[in-house]
Order: C-alpha cells, then sequence, then structure tokens
C-alpha cells in the first residue's frame, strides 16, 4: 500500500515537472519569438546584406539575448531554450558572416579601383598642367625672340640708312673730285675715279633693297633654330617667318 502511494507521488511529481518545463520552454519560447521579431525582420530585409554586416548581426543578436535574460519567470528552461534557439540561428550567422567576406573583398576592390583611377586622373592633371605651361614657355619664348628681332631689325634700319648716307657723302665727294679733274683736264685720273664711283652705287643699290635685312637677320634665325632644338628651336624657326614677313 505504502509502496503504491509512493509511486504515484513519484509520478505525480514527474508530471508536475514535466508540465513544469513544457511551460518554462513554452514561455521562453514565446518570449524569444516576441524579442527576435525585430532581427527576423532586418535579417528579411537585408539590412545586414552589407559590408560589416555580420557584426550588426552580432550586436543585435546580443542585445537580444540580453532583454531576453532581463524577463522574469521563464522558470528553469530559460537557459536550454536560449541555447537551442541560438543553436537554429547559426546557420543564418554563418550565412550572414560569408556574406559580408564577400562584400568586404567587393568593397576592398572597389576602393583599389577608385584609389586607381584617382591616381590616373591626378596624373593626368597634371601632365595636362606640365603640357600647358610648356606651351605658354614656347609661347613667351617666341614673342621675346619676335621683339629682339624686330628691335635688332629696327636698329639695323637705321644703320642702313646712316650707312647710306655716308655712302652718299662720300658718292658726291668722288663725283665733286672726278668734275674737277675733268675740267682740269685730267681725264686719265677722272676714269681712274669713275670705277670706285660705280662701286660705291652698286653697294648703295644693295643696301637699299629691303630683302637686305630681311636676308641677313632671316639666315641668322635659321642658324639658331638648327643649332638650338626642341621648344628653343621652334620659337626661332616662328620667329624666321615673322622677321621675313616684317620686312
Amino acid at each position: 500500500m505504502f509502496a503504491s502511494q509512493q509511486g504515484n507521488l513519484e509520478q505525480k511529481k514527474e508530471e508536475f515537472c514535466r508540465r513544469n518545463e513544457e511551460a518554462s520552454s513554452d514561455r521562453c519560447l514565446a518570449v524569444l519569438m516576441e524579442l527576435s521579431e525585430e532581427l527576423d525582420d532586418k535579417i528579411n530585409e537585408g539590412s545586414y546584406s552589407v559590408p560589416g554586416g555580420y557584426q550588426l548581426f552580432q550586436d543585435d543578436r546580443k542585445d537580444m539575448v540580453e532583454k531576453y535574460r532581463l524577463v522574469p519567470g521563464k522558470g528553469i528552461k530559460a537557459e536550454a531554450v536560449l541555447q537551442e534557439f541560438l543553436k537554429n540561428k547559426e546557420s543564418v550567422g554563418n550565412s550572414i558572416l560569408q556574406m559580408d567576406k564577400s562584400l568586404t573583398e567587393k568593397e576592398k576592390e572597389m576602393e583599389a579601383q577608385r584609389a586607381r583611377a584617382e591616381a590616373a586622373e591626378r596624373e593626368q592633371k597634371v601632365l595636362a598642367q606640365k603640357q600647358a605651361e610648356l606651351e605658354q614657355l614656347v609661347e613667351d619664348q617666341k614673342r621675346s625672340y619676335e621683339e629682339n628681332l624686330r628691335q635688332l631689325g629696327e636698329k639695323m634700319e637705321d644703320d642702313r640708312e646712316k650707312l647710306l648716307e655716308e655712302q652718299n657723302r662720300i658718292l658726291d665727294q668722288k663725283l665733286k673730285e672726278q668734275a674737277d679733274l675733268l675740267r682740269e683736264g685730267f681725264q686719265k685720273q677722272a676714269n681712274q675715279l669713275q670705277e670706285e664711283i660705280r662701286q660705291l652705287r652698286e653697294q648703295n643699290e644693295k643696301i637699299k633693297k629691303p630683302s637686305w635685312i630681311s636676308t641677313a637677320l632671316g639666315t641668322l634665325v635659321d642658324v639658331a633654330s638648327c643649332v638650338l632644338p626642341g621648344i628653343v628651336g621652334r620659337p626661332l624657326a616662328a620667329a624666321s617667318n615673322f622677321i621675313r614677313r616684317l620686312f
């Protein structure tokens, strides 16, 4: 009789424990389902499908666990149900981790490509700036040479006029001497002066021609442009054309 009563008590105890565990499991699972709604929504919305998403997932999961442990009256199955729940979420966490690694690598590659593109753009700008500076240098040199040659041409023109004046003075003097010799009957001496007079007139005709200056300056520039190639030679060549147009 006593053994029978003891057996009944044991069965009732086991039944009570079973029901208590079931109630605890149901309560804990209900709490977890409620607390994990936000986590599940973020998973479904792809909130963790970004570089660094796995860390965000871990932070939210940790926050959910902390909130779960603060809920009272969960019973004896509180920790067991939590661990089982977290275990079921491991596959989701692993998927997010793999996605995070893939996105992080892609982001690194994109960042590297962006850096290379920016470096190439900077280099292109530097080259363009150097080219612009070189072109400006060439243009400045061209203007400088043209101005120097123009001034040289003006000086040569002034010297030519002075030379012509001196040549004409000498020619007038020779003509006067020749006339005096003829008037005094010195025909032979007068004939000798005639050759000097002819040479003076030829020299004057050559000096009078404008091409005299153009030829002199053009030859000077042509020689310089051959001897000094590159950025110096180019403006010299341009200056040569300028001088030929000027004179």
